[in-house]
């Protein structure tokens, strides 16, 4: 049954503001797709789409349809009032229906048999894209979308990131299991604090030297052997080196952010140079290596 506006009075009689109205008929769509009920499914969705056809400035409003037994979104085309959508772990391939959702600023796909995002291209307001898991190898579809904020396209067949080279925008970038091996389109993107490149076969990570306000990295299981590159990062608080070629720390040596520094599986034997970084006490060594830094007694709180 279609929702209508007169259902919804408060108990003064009065009329609740619209985006009540969205949102109550938003939840009760998520909730048919749920229940699979095609009739719901069908009433709902043609409620949300006449509401956005005649009133451009209509509430926006999210839906949630993680792991929802779905394959066909078509239902949402049309709703171009919807800014967040999540389609996580559901047997959606066909995104098509999403082209026209031009206020769409977070897309959720991860774990989905997705594997062309073309219908996307035009969804400039997007600034948080997760591609986790899905099909995809090509992100030419993402090179106009320059207000991304956060993208995950962990675990893809991804091997070019050059589309992504006027991405400045972005905070957090997942490339982590992808055969990406040129990081140069990341020299740009100053803007970075968080990155995730594990698993990838790189093995210079000289484009990262310029992206100082980086806070965590991860490379582990990479073939990089030379640190040189990240001297200037103090802010990095979080690095993951676990499972690389790396011998030398002493480019870390003014990172007086740093809590978290993982060398499991690394060649590095000494890390005396890293006695001056305050913070760092989460500090993982590979086997039979000890923790030679000096030690500095710490304050008594109780000695006046």
């Amino acid at each position: 049954m279609t929702v209508d506006r007169e259902h919804f009075h408060n108990n003064a009689g009065e009329t609740p503001p619209a985006a009540y109205y969205v949102r109550k008929v938003a939840k009760s769509l998520e909730d048919a797709f749920e229940n699979g009920d095609a009739q719901q499914i069908h009433a709902h969705s043609k409620t949300l789409r006449n509401w956005c056809l005649h009133h451009p400035d209509l509430p926006t409003f999210s839906l949630d349809l993680l792991a929802r037994r779905i394959s066909d979104i078509s239902p949402l085309a049309g709703m171009t009032a919807l800014t967040h959508l999540g389609l996580a772990e559901t047997q959606v391939r066909d995104i098509s229906p999403l082209a026209e959702l031009t206020r769409l600023e977070k897309l959720d796909l991860c774990d989905t048999p997705v594997d062309d995002i073309t219908p996307l291209s035009g969804n400039t307001a997007l600034t948080d894209l997760n591609l986790e898991g899905t099909q995809i190898s090509d992100i030419s579809p993402l090179a106009g979308i320059i207000g991304l904020e956060r993208l995950t396209i962990r675990d893809t067949g991804v091997r070019d990131i050059a589309p992504l080279i006027s991405s400045t925008a972005l905070i957090e970038l997942d490339l982590g299991g992808t055969q990406v091996r040129d990081i140069s389109p990341l020299e740009r993107m100053v803007a970075l604090e968080t990155v995730f490149l594990h698993e990838t076969p790189i093995h210079d990570i000289t484009p990262l030297a310029g992206l100082t306000s980086m806070q965590l990295l991860s490379l582990s299981r990479t073939q990089i052997s030379d640190l040189e590159p990240l001297a200037g990062m103090t802010k990095l608080e979080f690095l993951n080196l676990r499972g690389t070629k790396v011998r030398d720390v002493a480019p870390l040596a003014k990172m007086t952010d740093l809590v978290s520094l993982n060398l499991i599986g690394t060649e590095v034997r000494d890390v005396s140079v890293l006695s001056n970084l305050p913070k760092l006490f989460g500090i993982h060594l590979p086997d039979g290596v000890e923790d030679n830094r000096p030690r500095k007694p710490r304050p008594n709180p109780f000695r006046v």
